[in-house]
């Protein structure tokens, strides 16, 4: 990984697996930066991008970048193989992982170019060349004092034409849109996985409880053992504890 460099935008604690991973990749070698502190998604993505071409432009041997976001578990051995096939393809790459809705982050009919995909950034390789040719290509703007940033991407409104099709507007993030000018990834089969939060719901019985004014604390200061439910549509299914009674319909 002595050829890589690394870079994470995030505005929130990162989770110890993602922690974990990263560490792995600095003990083999690869620099790594953080962006943090932007809610602005596609801001954040083009100050990331934009430190890489600062770094690699300071070490010419670092010849791929490498893109997690701070929700994704993967190990060394898949970084290594992403990377590789950038480098070997000079192309971007993306290893496959579901979105919180169970969908895959990619999409291959919206991209212009046959054979290849629009896809999440979460876990994404752009190799030397092509980074800096983008941002040549990309305009230019003062971030701090000395520091030069480039517009990479941003989230807006495009009209794509895909293979034959009629254009038809499309409302494109910011990560399908860097895919679009990067000219297509390709995606690899290297699944990593992808962190995301479940909201937990009370249920029903729960509820009448509160409702009609009824204790939630046994004797001895114990909690009733109260059911949760997932969020509509998550997909999930979390363990419900039994209801204990006494035999007359009270919670023991």
């Amino acid at each position: 990984m002595k050829n890589v460099v690394v870079a994470v935008a995030s505005n929130r604690p990162i989770p110890a697996a993602t922690q974990q991973a990263l560490a792995a990749l600095r003990a083999a070698g690869a620099l790594h930066h953080n962006v943090e502190g932007s809610s602005d998604v596609a801001f954040a993505r083009n100050v990331m991008l934009s430190l890489l071409v600062h770094t690699m432009r300071a070490h010419p041997t670092r010849d791929v970048a490498l893109l997690v976001d701070d929700d994704m578990v993967f190990n060394l051995a898949q970084a290594r193989e992403l990377c590789a096939h950038a480098v070997a393809k000079q192309c971007p790459a993306s290893a496959i992982y579901p979105t919180a809705v169970g969908e895959i982050a990619a999409n291959s009919r919206l991209c212009p170019v046959r054979g290849k995909w629009l896809t999440g950034l979460g876990f994404f390789a752009i190799p030397r060349a092509a980074l800096f040719a983008l941002a040549d290509a990309s305009p230019a703007f003062d971030w701090r004092p000395g520091i030069n940033l480039w517009e990479f991407t941003t989230s807006s409104l495009h009209e794509l034409c895909h293979l034959d099709e009629a254009p038809e507007p499309y409302w494109l993030g910011e990560d399908y849109w860097l895919c679009i000018r990067l000219g297509g990834v390709d995606l690899l089969p290297i699944s990593v996985g992808h962190l995301k939060l479940v909201p937990l719901e009370c249920d029903e019985y729960t509820l009448q409880r509160v409702a009609a004014g009824e204790s939630l604390e046994m004797h001895g200061g114990e909690r009733v053992p109260f059911r949760v439910t997932t969020g509509q549509g998550s997909g999930l299914a979390v363990q419900q504890p039994e209801r204990r009674t006494n035999g007359q319909g009270d919670i023991k």
